[in-house]
């Protein structure tokens, strides 16, 4: 057990805020992933098949496959035709040379003009209409496993990734993966068994610009922001730990560890049930509801409350358990979080977040996924009108399919008890919010900078987009922070 709380501890020392350690960046030979080596010997190309990475194996299968002589005969005149008109001449030796340069082994397997081919051969090979001789059956059926090794690279690649990561990170630990099933990104489950038995479950995935589970568009630069805010919630204690990892700035992957999953600083494993909000909000039976809610699903149902109603609802809050005004603080908490951070998809979407039970028997809130708003980074600079709208209770966030809990605790509350709310929290949770954002930022760039292979110009534009983004946030947060300080119900009647 000792040796278990050691691993933790140094893994917890490697993903630690602002820490100074430098990770081994990666060699060409990781990013290169399409070359095919230089033929010599017979026994010599078994060997370098081995050896080939999947991406190099799918390149040289498309060149087998997709040539220009063999679709030429299976598919005919549907196939000339299209070939024709893709190329723009009527020269078929010109279109023969043009089309196997396409397929060409040393260009990656994932190159956006193969994708765009290989689509428009799926479309001919569905509408074919010809005869289907042997040729074309053959065809059919190495285009068919074709099309199933180029979707499976990615998976393999991310499942490699991350046993290579967290066998690096958790040494001496059985690490398997598995497929995460369902979502738009793609990702898989990592298990890391320590020697004591216990077991930590991470949830990995692409950035969001990553390459989608439908392999629909070709994966994007990573957002430094996204990474960000990863470990900006981790170090408040409202996100699970963090690891970011991946062959380059398009294949990053970001693994997060079960919400549930607490590690004490002495490297101790604590495992506690996680349930997300739509658990509770959504559930018929009121005693699961009352575990989070208390007995907020007893206020007033008129769409606009008395003086009386609102008197009574908050006697609802300050009821005697404590339940419910812990539930209006912590929702309360991810909306001021969601304001300054510009996240959409966060405290609105009742499956992206959740309750654990912690040790004084409180429902602590945990975040385990949002979504950033699609905007230049310059454009998250908050206003007072961004100020005007958390005391509106709306602004980008309609609250209005979150339950009556939830509603009434963001949206129609009075102002001066919100304002109360966000102050308490700004006063607790998020005192040091400008601290752990510099040692998150300090993190972020360090590993982009160690870690994940980029072009010159690409890690330049990255860590100038990560640097104003996190200035932006202490602007926001300074800007709220002021805002709340200053406002008075006198204030807001000279606002209307």
């Amino acid at each position: 057990m000792k040796h278990d709380y050691t691993l933790l501890k140094n893994s917890l020392l490697v993903t630690a805020l602002g820490s100074c350690i430098v990770l081994p960046t990666a060699t060409a030979s990781d990013v290169e992933d399409y070359a095919t080596p230089q033929r010599t010997t017979e026994s010599e190309v078994r060997m370098q098949t081995l050896a080939l990475t999947e991406g190099q194996k799918v390149s040289l299968k498309q060149a087998e496959v997709l040539s220009y002589q063999r679709l030429r005969c299976a598919l005919g005149d549907d196939f000339l035709k299209f070939a024709t008109k893709y190329f723009g001449t009527t020269d078929e030796s010109d279109i023969s040379t043009r089309w196997d340069a396409t397929f060409d082994t040393n260009i990656p397997y994932n190159d956006a003009q193969k994708r765009n081919v290989i689509k428009k051969l799926k479309d001919i090979f569905d509408q074919f209409v010809g005869e289907r001789t042997t040729d074309y059956l053959f065809l059919s059926d190495d285009f068919s496993r074709l099309n199933s090794s180029i979707n499976k690279v990615p998976l393999t690649r991310i499942e490699e990734s991350t046993r290579e990561y967290f066998e690096s990170v958790f040494r001496a630990s059985k690490i398997t993966t598995s497929w995460k099933r369902g979502g738009d990104q793609l990702g898989c489950v990592a298990e890391v068994t320590l020697e004591s038995g216990q077991v930590l479950t991470y949830f990995v995935k692409t950035h969001s610009g990553g390459l989608r589970s439908g392999h629909s568009s070709a994966a994007k630069l990573v957002n430094p922001s996204e990474l960000l805010v990863y470990k900006v919630l981790e170090g408040l204690g409202i996100g699970p730990q963090s690891h970011f990892f991946g062959r380059d700035g398009q294949n990053l992957y970001i693994a997060t560890l079960d919400a549930g999953t607490q590690i004490t600083p002495e490297g101790e494993v604590i495992q506690l049930p996680f349930k997300e909000y739509e658990h509770f909000k959504d559930n018929r039976d009121p005693n699961v509801q009352e575990q989070v809610w208390g007995a907020l699903s007893q206020l007033p149902t008129s769409v606009d409350f008395s003086d009386a109603e609102h008197q009574q609802a908050e006697a609802i809050v300050n009821a005697e358990d404590g339940i419910a005004k812990n539930f209006v603080h912590e929702v309360a908490k991810l909306d001021v979080l969601a304001r300054i951070m510009g996240l959409t998809d966060f405290q609105t979407n009742p499956g992206n977040y959740g309750f654990i039970q912690i040790q004084d028997g409180r429902m602590q809130a945990k975040a385990i996924d949002f979504r950033l708003q699609e905007k230049k980074v310059e454009l998250f600079e908050h206003d007072h009108r961004d100020f005007k709208a958390f005391l509106n209770g709306n602004g980008y966030f309609d609250y209005s399919s979150t339950g009556k809990a939830m509603y009434y605790a963001l949206r129609k509350r009075q102002p001066h008890l919100r304002v109360q709310e966000a102050k308490s929290s700004m006063d607790k949770e998020l005192k040091e919010f400008e601290a752990i954002l510099d040692c998150a930022s300090k993190y972020v760039s360090e590993t982009l900078s160690t870690q994940i292979p980029m072009t010159a110009a690409d890690q330049t534009s990255r860590q100038r987009e990560l640097a104003q983004y996190a200035d932006t946030l202490k602007s926001n947060f300074k800007l709220f922070r002021d805002q709340l300080l200053q406002w008075t119900p006198a204030s807001a009647s000279v606002e209307k």
